[in-house]
């Protein structure tokens, strides 16, 4: 999505990492918002990037995701849930590596490479070789392309 959003225009980009803020005015000591009329040609481009940004995450949501973001009108708001959800808090993130790790203890890969640096040692099969239905035959049928 990142891609994406960048491809669109960098600055669309920005607007989902940094955030949009409605501009205000100081009226008799007390902030408002600056009325559309009176915003810079700045202040309208950065609002038009905020939506371009939040009409592509919007359309790239499935429809119960939009339903739970779409009162935001901030797209980095909208981000950051999408990316809370789908990619985690750090906590998440360290608990399914955790339960990754305990899942490839439970089938017998070790942390270790094998002696190619090929990844893992697989260091229990466990009687699984023989899953795949087909008995090992003694005999040679002379196929060539045929492994023994």
């Amino acid at each position: 999505m990142r891609a994406f959003l960048k491809s669109l225009d960098e600055h669309i980009w920005f607007s989902v990492v940094n955030g949009w803020i409605v501009p205000n005015s100081t009226v008799n000591n007390e902030v408002i918002p600056t009325l559309i009329a009176n915003w810079t040609r700045v202040n309208s481009d950065e609002c038009n990037r905020n939506s371009k940004a939040l009409h592509t995450l919007f359309m790239a949501v499935s429809l119960e995701e939009f339903r739970r973001v779409s009162m935001n009108e901030e797209a980095k708001e909208v981000w950051d849930i999408l990316h809370t959800k789908h990619e985690g808090t750090q906590v998440v993130k360290n608990s399914k590596f955790r339960m990754l790790t305990t899942s490839d203890e439970s089938k017998g890969l070790d942390d270790r490479e094998g002696e190619d640096g090929s990844g893992p040692v697989m260091t229990s099969v466990g009687g699984e070789a023989g899953c795949c239905g087909e008995e090992e035959s003694e005999a040679d049928d002379g196929d060539p392309g045929r492994l023994p």
